[in-house]
């Protein structure tokens, strides 16, 4: 979005960002709140499980760490190997497994928002779409219930947005192809099921960039970014 671009509603980037900068406080307060009193695990729990297994391979009771175990486990996360990690630092932050496993969808859900209210801000020409926006997707049932639960979905909303970001609007250097590359191998790995949906932008981009000069190039080195992170798992 241009400095000069004057918003359709009239509200100014300064009056905007500060309002979208409120609504995603009072989104993530209600969402910690949500966290922190209701403590009871649910069927849909997908990190809990693998998590305390990683927990559990890390600090055996004899003090002696088996690799064999942890880089089976590693080997054959069919969902994501990324979110079981991401899910025991945070138990081991705040001191509780539950709490923790779940806070880290809290943190995303709000990075979510901000991208939300940026991106729609620079499509539409105006930080009043940028409200509107943050407005919306944050009482989007589905959102903001998935956010507060510990599920492999509840910490992909994040990257997945960032990943979108780079296709709209490519990277005119190597390093933001790499960046991009990273971004999708990182995605993966905290749920493979995120390939589903960067299939159709996925292949937009790929046959706008190849015909461009130096788009297959950049095409190479975000290849090998994502492949470099994935080759382990």
């Amino acid at each position: 979005m241009s400095p000069r671009t004057r918003d359709p509603l009239g509200i100014s980037a300064r009056t905007g960002q500060a309002v979208v900068a409120l609504l995603i406080c009072f989104f993530l307060a209600w969402d910690t709140r949500a966290v922190a009193t209701d403590q009871a695990p649910l069927p849909t729990d997908s990190t809990l499980e693998p998590a305390s297994n990683l927990h559990t391979w890390l600090r055996p009771e004899d003090g002696k760490v088996d690799l064999l175990p942890l880089a089976a486990w590693f080997a054959h996360e069919k969902k994501g190997p990324l979110t079981a990690l991401v899910a025991l630092i945070g138990g081991v932050l705040v001191g509780d497994p539950l709490v923790g496993a779940r806070l880290p969808g809290v943190l995303t859900h709000g990075t979510t928002l901000t991208l939300v209210g940026t991106m729609a801000a620079r499509l539409a020409g105006g930080w009043s779409a940028g409200v509107l926006a943050v407005a919306l997707a944050g009482v989007t049932p589905g959102s903001f219930a998935w956010h507060r639960m510990d599920v492999h979905d509840a910490v992909l909303s994040a990257p997945l947005l960032g990943i979108l970001w780079l296709l709209v609007w490519p990277p005119r250097r190597a390093r933001g192809a790499v960046m991009l590359g990273a971004l999708v191998g990182l995605a993966m790995l905290l749920k493979v099921g995120v390939a589903l949906f960067l299939v159709a932008p996925g292949a937009v981009y790929i046959l706008e960039r190849a015909n461009r000069p130096g788009g297959r190039r950049g095409l190479l080195l975000t290849a090998m970014a994502a492949a470099l992170i994935l080759l382990p798992w």
